[in-house]
């Protein structure tokens, strides 16, 4: 066997030589077969995403039968609560399997009550929402996992007097079915709190307001 040659037994009545270059050739083999399954991993991916998305439906969220409301630290020694009366947006979920792909939400601003005519302008000036220069609050999902039968760990950005920050809101599913028309309808409820000075509402931070806001939200969809 001269230097050029590789002697392999692979068995008694089996022998393959090879000569040079024989072992850059097999690992360009072995990195072909590797590329091939990456490919074949990302479109197995791919497909299931856009299955999931094909089952998926889009529900449009009911202004009349959603609310978003808030609460927050008065003087220290209180709360005080607030909510928006404009609201709506979409989201995405599959019926049979439970599972969400989307929550779009939007408030307008313009919307705060807190049952007082005197703090609401005071709310809506730019102290606090500043609603003439910011007049929609924004929730986008990034993220939705499951927990449990009816819950969900959904990561998401919120946009709030010209600021977007990510954050995390808990939502349980509460029902499905159909109303008195015949309509499909699903709902959500959850909360989460933020810290309005992340938002730059800074005013009353002194002791007069609390910085932590907390916000619940309850809404009904109906399916397109």
């Amino acid at each position: 066997m001269t230097r050029s040659e590789i002697r392999f037994s692979a068995g008694p009545a089996v022998e393959l030589i090879c000569g040079r270059g024989w072992s850059s050739r097999i690992r360009r083999s072995r990195n072909a077969r590797l590329a091939r399954g990456a490919r074949i991993a990302w479109l197995a991916i791919a497909l299931a995403s856009s299955g999931a998305a094909a089952l998926a439906e889009e529900y449009k969220i009911d202004p009349v039968c959603s609310y978003v409301s808030f609460r927050i630290k008065h003087n220290g020694y209180a709360m005080a609560y607030g909510r928006f009366d404009d609201l709506g947006g979409t989201f995405m979920l599959d019926e049979k399997t439970g599972d969400a792909l989307t929550f779009d939400i939007g408030l307008k601003s313009e919307s705060v009550n807190t049952n007082n005519a005197k703090r609401d302008a005071h709310l809506k000036n730019a102290d606090f929402f500043s609603v003439k220069e910011f007049p929609t609050i924004e929730f986008k999902s990034k993220l939705i996992r499951r927990n449990g039968e009816s819950g969900y760990e959904v990561a998401g950005d919120m946009t709030l007097h010209g600021v977007t920050r990510p954050i995390n809101v808990h939502l349980e599913r509460i029902g499905s079915g159909k109303d008195h028309q015949g309509a499909w309808r699903t709902g959500f409820e959850g909360s989460f709190v933020i810290k309005r000075s992340d938002y730059g509402m800074n005013w009353g931070l002194d002791g007069s307001l609390g910085d932590e806001v907390t916000i619940y939200v309850a809404f009904e969809g109906v399916r397109k």
